[in-house]
């Protein structure tokens, strides 16, 4: 088994994840000075953990028009085998397997993971308030 990496780049690593308390778990195993270190990095990354999310959200999105559209096609070549004709307002019928329902997944929020780091790693109440009132996130 792998041992846990520490520090900024298991913070980033966990931040990516959207997991929010992999996040917390991995900012509170800092001892203090890597903690401050984290705290005073957080906000450089605010741009950064965006478009990171951005990047993994559109890159799932364009998997999943992929996916769809064979699914069309193949159920118009299953219906025209059937001798059956397929409407166009078939195609927009929700929760078919060529148009299942859509869920974000976990490593596309980047607020939510940031929120969390911010208020492990920085010291102080009036800090934390600020981190987590902060019109950016």
């Amino acid at each position: 088994m792998r041992p846990v990496e520490v520090g900024w780049d298991a913070v980033v690593a966990a931040i990516d994840t959207g997991d929010l308390e992999l996040v917390a778990g991995r900012v509170l195993r800092l001892d203090e000075r890597a903690r401050r270190e984290v705290a005073t990095a957080l906000p450089g990354y605010l741009a950064v953990a965006r478009k990171r999310a951005e990047a993994r959200r559109q890159a799932r999105e364009i998997r999943r028009q992929q996916v769809t559209e064979a699914a069309w096609r193949e159920h118009v070549r299953a219906a025209a085998r059937a001798g059956r004709t397929v409407s166009a307002h078939e195609r927009w019928q929700r929760d078919t397997h060529w148009n299942p329902p859509w869920a974000p997944a976990a490593d596309e929020s980047w607020a939510a993971p940031m929120l969390v780091a911010g208020a492990a790693a920085i010291g102080g109440v009036a800090a934390v308030v600020a981190w987590l009132n902060r019109r950016d996130l």
